[in-house]
Formats: structure tokens, sequence, C-alpha cells
């Protein structure tokens, strides 16, 4: 008795996978877009695996070029997904930093740029204070914090020594720079304007 009920469990399942295979066959030739109520009885027939197999058919059918750019796509993000994360966190950094490196000559030159063509008053008191003395220094004024020379004077902003007298005849250009005092740095590139108070 279990000899014969193992025969025809062994039958039915003979003949389901045949059928499955005879199924497969037909649905592969057919267009999958003009499947009949019939069609889609069958297919909850099929296994998954064999699902994925016949849509992926269809859809290589449907568009070829647009499977060719997902696969790509897919290839480039397997790539990725299997470069070792400190890696990728390497490459992601340099990224930020490289584009940061970039930005901030890119701005601080933009901003040199339109500052430079701005106008400025003739009356030196209505000029920014300067925070320190540099090479990139224009056009205001800096109240001395500590005994300062001349000669440092020129060294910290690079004006010609003899421009930075003609800027400040107001100080004594033989004698040290007090705490306190006020010396005018212009490098002459921004045009002096007359500006009223109204």
């Amino acid at each position: 008795m279990q000899n014969k009920s193992d025969n025809l469990r062994a039958q039915a399942a003979r003949d389901h996978s045949n059928g499955l295979r005879d199924l497969m066959v037909r649905l592969k030739a057919s267009d999958l877009s003009k499947l009949s109520e019939a069609d889609h009885a069958l297919l909850k027939r099929l296994t998954p695996r064999d699902r994925q197999q016949l849509f992926m058919r269809a859809a290589k059918k449907a568009s070829p070029t647009k499977t060719r750019s997902v696969s790509q796509s897919q290839a480039t993000l397997s790539v990725w997904s299997k470069t070792p994360r400190a890696a990728r966190n390497l490459i992601i950094n340099a990224s930020i930093m490289t584009c940061c490196i970039v930005a901030w000559p890119t701005y601080y030159w933009a901003d040199r740029l339109y500052t430079n063509t701005l106008p400025i008053s003739i009356n030196t008191y209505d000029w920014p204070q300067c925070s320190r003395l540099n090479i990139n220094t224009d056009a205001c004024i800096y109240v001395v914090q500590s005994k300062l020379e001349w000669q440092a004077a020129v060294d910290f902003t690079a004006i010609p020594a003899d421009q930075l007298v003609k800027n400040n005849l107001h100080l004594n250009c033989c004698e040290p720079l007090e705490r306190g005092q006020k010396l005018v740095i212009w490098r002459r590139i921004r045009q002096l304007v007359e500006m009223s108070h109204d």
C-alpha cells in the first residue's frame, strides 16, 4: 500500500513538472503583455524563480537599452558595495576636502574681486577697523595693539614703505608706532569718493 501511494505521488510530481515545463515553453514563446485570464491562473502555478526568469526575459525583450543601463548601474553599485568601508570613507572624505580646498580660494577671490571694485569714502573715519595686518588687508584702519616698528608694518602688509608713510601723514615716521595709534591701510586699489552722511 505504501509503495502504491509513493508511486502515485511520484507520478503526480512528474506530471506537475512536465506541465510546468510545457507552461514555461508556451509562456516564453508568447508576448507577456497579451496574457489572457487563463494564462494568469497558470502563472500562479510557477515557482518564484521561474516567474523571475520569465519576467526578466520579457523585460529584456521590451526595453533592451534600459536593461543595459540598469545592469551597468547595478554593476557600479555592486563595485561600490564591495569596496571596503574604510576605503569608501576615505573616498568620501577626500572628495569633501577637495571641494573645500577648491571652494575657499574661489570664494576668497570672488569676495576680493567684489570688494576691490567698490568705492570707499575719502574720510578715513568711515573706514572699518582692520582685525590684523597682513597682505590681504586693505581700506581699513588698524589700531596698534603693541609697539610696532614701521618696517614690521611694511613687512606684514607688503605695502611699499613710502606709500604707507604717505597714507599716514598724521604719524611720525621716524618713531615706532605706539599702542592705540591708528594706522591707515590703503593699497590704492579702491577708488576714494566723497560720500554724504544724510
